[in-house]
């Protein structure tokens, strides 16, 4: 199969499953990221290992009539900053970290973990107008932990999006063809910052949830009078060896760096 590939680094699990299963990567779209929370170093790299041609602006309408020209047979989406237009003519596939129709919307996983769900999973769907509502062609569930932060939940993510993209590539046109409609669902907003924040008042386990939730992102801690940037922190009970503790009630964020941040809203 011909493949135009759209998506960053968070599930570039799916690029390499599908150079695995033999398909020609004709063009990848990837964007500009911050390469400190989000990455495209991977997606980049494959692309100039393999030869293959790829491009940091956004994707238009235009290169998706010129994928066709090339005789693409389906584009697939692994994370991707930008709403794609959609082109009936092509098959057109994303993949959605969360168990559709629950939890449509850019950023499901802090959710799923804030709001104590017992399952998470990951779904192929058509790529519609209406965002993540696309026919669903294939999906996999899985138990969220008691100390699930979101990198476990994205590796159990990956561990199950490798066989999911080996049948949908040995099998193509029947799962696209059979994809089935969602139905009612729910469309969550991206978290704010408040959902991030942890205050020096708040309980151990408050700072815990938090903190996993947005694990490998942008976590902010007030004392009342200033505000911090925590990135990769950990509710710990007792001081160890770590640059940074920032008290809690019944014990401290840990934390290798900290920077004080001006207050800006959500």
């Amino acid at each position: 199969m011909k493949i135009a590939y759209v998506g960053i680094d968070l599930l570039y699990g799916a690029l390499e499953c599908l150079k695995n299963n033999n398909c020609e990567i004709i063009k990848i779209f990837t964007c500009k990221t911050n390469n400190v929370t989000e990455f495209n170093t991977k997606i980049i790299e494959f692309a100039k290992t393999n030869e293959v041609p790829y491009t940091l602006e956004r994707i238009t309408i235009k290169d998706i009539e010129e994928m066709l020209d090339k005789g693409c047979d389906a584009l697939i989406c692994g994370a991707y900053y930008y709403r794609i237009p959609t082109n009936h003519s092509l098959a057109m596939v994303n993949i959605h970290p969360s168990l559709l129709p629950m939890g449509r919307g850019s950023w499901p996983m802090p959710l799923i973990i804030l709001n104590g769900h017992k399952q998470g999973g990951v779904t192929l769907h058509k790529m519609v107008e209406a965002f993540d509502e696309g026919d669903i062609i294939s999906q996999q569930s899985f138990e969220i932990s008691k100390q699930e932060t979101l990198q476990t939940y994205m590796d159990k993510v990956d561990e199950r999006l490798s066989d999911m993209i080996n049948d949908l590539i040995s099998n193509f046109d029947i799962m696209y063809k059979n994809a089935l409609p969602q139905g009612e669902g729910e469309y969550w907003e991206e978290p704010k910052k408040a959902e991030a924040t942890i205050k020096s008042t708040d309980g151990f386990d408050k700072a815990d949830l938090i903190l996993r939730a947005f694990y490998g992102y942008e976590c902010y801690y007030t004392d009342g009078n200033k505000m911090y940037e925590i990135l990769k922190g950990t509710a710990v009970k007792n001081k160890g060896n770590k640059k940074w503790y920032l008290p809690v009630n019944g014990g401290y964020i840990e934390a290798d760096s900290v920077k004080e941040v001006i207050e800006n809203g959500d």
